[in-house]
């Protein structure tokens, strides 16, 4: 019988059904906070930050890692960076500005240094902590973030370090949605062999799933065979035909 090569990626698109039970991990306190009503007004959620020049380039700590002195940088993000470097909360304070969290270490704020923005523990007395998020005028996710009467910005469109400046610069504020993911361990395999699936994603907290909850089915088990995370590609469709994509 002929050997066929079939991209997996194309049979799963067809017959695989995959269900995930999506509970929120809610290991963060601050996280409820700004889901129950204690954030700018239309920014309740997390949110990565990026730039409106570029869509690639968005805020992270210096190295993908909140740690207290560093630093935030405009960077795109790395395939090996920890998900939640990237992703950002606001928190209303007593007197109606906002403190500015990283998700990944919810006990650290933003704070506007004398020419940078470094990440540093909660103090309710600085005043360099606590900031203002005010909307762009005719935009839906832009927004200026200010400090007194500077604001966060940087010195070129893409790999800068975040300063302190008197020159407003407006940054796009996307909301993180809930999202799952499927990957492979090989892209195309032959009839009869196998591949690995795993699952990744994230809730609306911006928390990590845990995907080995996740159940990964077939619609056709003619055609792709599934056991636990292992995929067996099975007869083609059409088995004269090679199908790649």
């Amino acid at each position: 019988m002929k050997n066929v090569t079939r991209s997996v990626r194309f049979v799963l698109s067809m017959v695989l059904v995959m269900a995930m039970v999506l509970t929120s991990i809610g290991s963060f306190g601050t996280v409820a906070k700004a889901q129950t009503g204690r954030a700018a007004d239309g920014l309740k959620g997390i949110y990565r930050i990026y730039h409106t020049e570029d869509a690639t380039q968005r805020m992270a700590p210096g190295a993908d890692q909140a740690s207290e002195g560093n630093t935030l940088w405009l960077w795109e993000q790395g395939s090996t960076a920890p998900a939640d470097c990237e992703m950002f909360y606001f928190e209303q304070a007593e007197d109606g500005s906002y403190y500015w969290y990283n998700k990944q270490d919810a006990e650290l704020v933003m704070q506007a240094d004398t020419s940078v923005v470094s990440l540093q523990r909660k103090n309710a007395a600085s005043a360099n902590q606590k900031w203002t998020i005010e909307k762009v005028a005719g935009t839906e996710d832009q927004y200026y973030l200010k400090n007194g009467s500077r604001y966060a910005s940087t010195s070129a469109n893409r790999h800068a370090q975040v300063s302190m400046s008197d020159t407003a610069q407006a940054w796009r504020l996307a909301k993180v949605e809930p999202e799952v993911k499927l990957s492979l361990g090989s892209s195309t395999i032959r009839t009869g062999e196998s591949t690995t699936a795993a699952v990744t994603g994230f809730d609306a907290d911006g928390e990590e799933l845990d995907g080995s909850k996740a159940v990964i089915t077939s619609e056709n088990p003619d055609i792709a065979e599934v056991s636990g995370n292992t995929v067996i590609a099975k007869k083609s469709r059409n088995s004269n035909d090679q199908s790649n994509i």
